[in-house]
């Protein structure tokens, strides 16, 4: 079992790795630094946006800026945005929360916390993924439970 879990490992990253290369498809993959962003010396700041192909133009406008919306987490990723409730949810993963932002309120926990275990030796134990089912449902996988969790409508985890 092990063994056909390893090759069906193997057989995935390989996919996975295959489609980074492929053939020309007549755009540059050269950085396009021409952006609104642009330093008068070529670097890029910070906060920019590097386009690394013209066809993300089509997804974010060439004048887009980056906007910095909450601060003083520790080690945040995963966000989710929910498009119905104009909401993002996003992990703290080591500060053992996930918020919630709206334009209107700014950033508040929405789970507090996520892992109420035992945390000595433990840096990393929040949910470090979060994404929709496809009711709407919140999927979190957690870090430090070992374990993927869905948040019902009434709010339970199961």
């Amino acid at each position: 079992m092990k063994r056909n879990t390893g090759l069906a490992c193997a057989c995935v990253v390989v996919a996975l790795l295959s489609g980074c290369g492929g053939s020309d498809s007549g755009t540059s993959t050269e950085p396009v630094i021409e952006t609104a962003n642009e330093t008068s010396a070529g670097t890029i700041p910070e906060a920019s946006i590097l386009r690394l192909d013209r066809r993300l133009d089509a997804l974010i406008p060439i004048d887009a800026e980056v906007e910095k919306l909450a601060e003083g987490f520790v080690f945040i990723e995963g966000p989710v945005w929910l498009r119905g409730e104009s909401r993002l949810l996003f992990s703290d993963v080591r500060g053992n929360t996930i918020y919630q932002w709206t334009e209107t309120d700014g950033a508040s926990p929405f789970i507090d916390p996520v892992f109420d275990g035992e945390r000595d030796g433990l840096r990393s134990i929040s949910s470090n993924g979060l994404t929709l089912d496809d009711q709407g449902r919140l999927i979190i996988c957690e870090h430090g439970n070992r374990r993927i969790s869905r948040v019902e409508t009434n709010g339970t985890r199961t």
